[in-house]
């Protein structure tokens, strides 16, 4: 009798580790999934117009200049250096604007997330309410 408990025992927790590796396996592709969920989340319209905005138009600017210093006659390292100096001092005022655009949908994001949940909270409120009337 005692040899069917031994042999029984050692199934029971051979059972218990089993469940133990699978909630685990569960929780590891719970967690890459919601990985790849927020990896996959599309920028909102505005944001993705001005980074794509700001990019060609420093790239655009960055050709005339280059472009209008070659017609000019400059020398290779004049055209080098204003090339430079245009995009650091545009790219500087573009990121800026971008991170405006950027900082301002994100606020609206979170204003709307917070009226959404305290719409919620409020039906919620209102149906514990109705329910107790009701009870």
């Amino acid at each position: 009798m005692s040899k069917k408990k031994e042999e029984e025992e050692p199934q029971a927790e051979d059972l218990l580790k089993e469940d133990q590796d699978a909630a685990k396996e569960k929780a590891k592709k719970a967690k890459e999934k919601s990985r790849k969920d927020n990896d996959n989340v599309p920028l909102p319209f505005l944001v993705e117009f001005a980074i794509t905005f700001s990019t060609a138009l420093l790239i655009v600017a960055d050709l005339a200049i280059a472009g209008l210093s070659f017609l000019s006659g400059a020398s290779l390292m004049d055209i080098l250096i204003r090339t430079a100096v245009t995009t650091v001092v545009l790219g500087m005022l573009l990121w800026f604007f971008t991170m405006q655009v950027s900082n301002g949908a994100l606020q609206a994001a979170y204003a709307e997330q917070k009226e959404h949940e305290k719409s919620s909270a409020a039906k919620k409120s209102a149906t514990e309410a109705l329910h107790e009337l009701e009870g």
